[in-house]
């Protein structure tokens, strides 16, 4: 079991936080995303990818357990397969993910989890379950 293999991804007491990395071409959504995750003591943001070369150079300049992953980044789900390539085991969670089956498809081909989370309330997500 890895260290933050608990429900929801997150780390077990006493342990290293989860490093996550976030990625989105929109500023605000990335940095108050990361000020929101990083409140607690469970989660570290390491870094604030704006591009899909930006995501992946920091994803393997920094290591990060987890990306968190806006949905609208361009080229979406090639990004998802390029993390997955720089650094095996890697966890990415697309958000704001279209509900249409296209878009479930293609994230899916991807690689991507998709948990069901589009009525939990914002402080329910971290306790949903992350598939690798």
């Amino acid at each position: 079991m890895l260290r933050h293999d608990r429900p929801g991804g997150l780390p077990a007491p006493g342990a290293p936080p989860l490093r996550l990395l976030i990625a989105s071409e929109v500023r605000f959504l990335r940095e108050s995303l990361g000020e929101i995750l990083a409140r607690g003591d469970s989660i570290a943001v390491v870094g604030y990818g704006a591009d899909l070369d930006q995501s992946l150079r920091l994803s393997r300049d920094l290591r990060p357990d987890m990306v968190l992953l806006d949905a609208a980044l361009r080229d979406g789900p090639l990004a998802v397969r390029r993390l997955r390539e720089a650094q095996a085991g890697l966890r990415v969670v697309v958000f704001a993910v279209s509900e249409s089956v296209e878009s479930v498809l293609a994230w899916a081909q991807a690689g991507v989890g998709l948990p069901a989370i589009s009525y939990a309330q914002f402080d329910q997500t971290q306790r949903i379950p992350v598939s690798d």
